[in-house]
């Protein structure tokens, strides 16, 4: 997340993770996250690499929601998708 992002969200500049891809039908698909957007909290935990993505994930539940909090432009919005299997 570039510096001044993160100042105006008051976000520490090490927080988030950019979504490169979706593929269609999958969860991420499903919740609406886009190719760009910035991840910056996944059920309500900090996001700072993808491995942090993938401990949250293993933790939660086959089933359970999981909101999303995510930069898109320069707006924060929060997006939810439902924990399936890969």
């Amino acid at each position: 997340m570039s510096p001044a992002n993160a100042n105006k969200l008051d976000l520490a500049q090490d927080t988030g993770v950019e979504i490169m891809e979706v593929q269609d039908g999958r969860p991420a698909a499903k919740a609406d996250l886009r190719p760009g957007d910035i991840l910056v909290f996944l059920d309500g935990k900090p996001v700072k690499n993808l491995d942090k993505v993938q401990r949250i994930l293993d933790a939660s539940s086959i089933g359970r929601s999981l909101v999303a909090r995510v930069l898109r432009g320069a707006s924060l919005i929060d997006l939810g998708s439902s924990r399936t299997r890969a």
